[in-house]
């Protein structure tokens, strides 16, 4: 099958699963709230049976048939449409295309890959309908929560990540240069992907009735204060890394600096130890050294007291 679909419905106040038929049937008109939630596999259209729903809203289901990241709400025929993504954790994070198609009594999610977050939200909603309640909003407050939610994890990873580079920058050789740059990138796509979702949940709020009653309002401002949070926090993170990448280049600065000076140190005491046994090796006939008995040791140690001279002004001058 190219696609799978989970559904179920209140039924005189209870919420009890439906198979696709029940679905199919229900969607058109439905008496209580039903919320479809359809994964469609890529390069496949949607079930038929769905279709008409969707189509209502038809940008933002051009836009999810494309994977774009559209922000802002679209409203006409009765119906709220927007997109949304929901991160997977992982080595490298995936972020997942979702939109979310809401009507009176009807809410349909679709997606291109599988979402556990969803799934699980799904069964908490057949197994506990008190907690996200039995209306619409309810219904799409628990999905917001959940989403906007999922993408803390992956901030505290990033964070997590930030800390150990911070213990690593002034260990020599053990932070590759690499690290922070791949990082800082990973921050900015937690950004991008967050931001929109912000000013879609903005725009269901300003709204707001009749999908979206009054009463339910604080409860959409507190997911707009969670999503608020992890764009600071991410723009936190970008400016703890690049502290970090000024650090790295101060610390290799520094090094370079340290190895100059003792170069310049055993260039220096080379110089003086040159100068000496240049002078004795001139080829000049009347050189009274030439007949001393003790001329090549007088060189030798005359090199000697000179460098220990040099070293004693260079840590007079805290050169060293």
């Amino acid at each position: 099958m190219a696609y799978g679909v989970l559904a179920a419905g209140v039924v005189g106040g209870k919420v009890t699963p439906l198979t696709e038929e029940q679905a199919a049937a229900r969607i058109k008109e439905p008496a209580e709230t039903i919320w479809v939630h359809a994964t469609v596999a890529p390069n496949t259209d949607v079930p038929t049976w769905l279709r008409e729903s969707l189509g209502k809203c038809p940008l933002t289901m051009h836009d999810w048939s494309y994977s774009h990241t559209r922000a802002g709400v679209e409203q006409r025929n009765g119906t709220l449409a927007f997109l949304c993504v929901i991160p997977k954790p992982a080595e490298e994070v995936e972020y997942l295309h979702m939109g979310v198609f809401v009507a009176p009594n009807r809410i349909i999610t679709v997606s291109r890959h599988d979402c556990r977050s969803i799934r699980e939200l799904f069964d908490s909603w057949l197994d506990d309908p008190e907690d996200m309640g039995t209306d619409v909003a309810g219904v799409l407050h628990g999905i917001l929560d959940s989403v906007v939610d999922d993408h803390f994890p992956v901030l505290d990873a990033l964070h997590a990540r930030a800390e150990v580079l911070e213990d690593k920058v002034y260990e020599i050789g053990r932070l590759d240069p690499t690290a922070p740059l791949a990082l800082k990138r990973e921050f900015l796509t937690l950004r991008k992907q967050i931001s929109p979702l912000r000013d879609t949940l903005n725009g269901l709020i300003r709204f707001g009735p009749p999908l979206i009653p009054s009463a339910r309002l604080p409860e959409f401002n507190d997911v707009l204060n969670h999503a608020l949070r992890i764009s600071e926090n991410a723009d936190l993170g970008r400016d703890i890394v690049s502290s970090i990448m000024d650090a790295q280049l101060g610390v290799v600065s520094a090094r370079l600096n340290e190895v100059m000076r003792t170069l310049t140190v055993l260039s220096t005491l080379l110089m003086v130890c040159s100068l000496i046994s240049g002078i004795y090796g001139m080829n000049f006939k009347y050189m009274p050294e030439l007949e001393w008995q003790y001329g090549y040791p007088f060189a030798i140690m005359l090199m000697v007291v000179a460098c220990v001279i040099v070293v004693l002004l260079f840590k007079r001058r805290k050169w060293l």
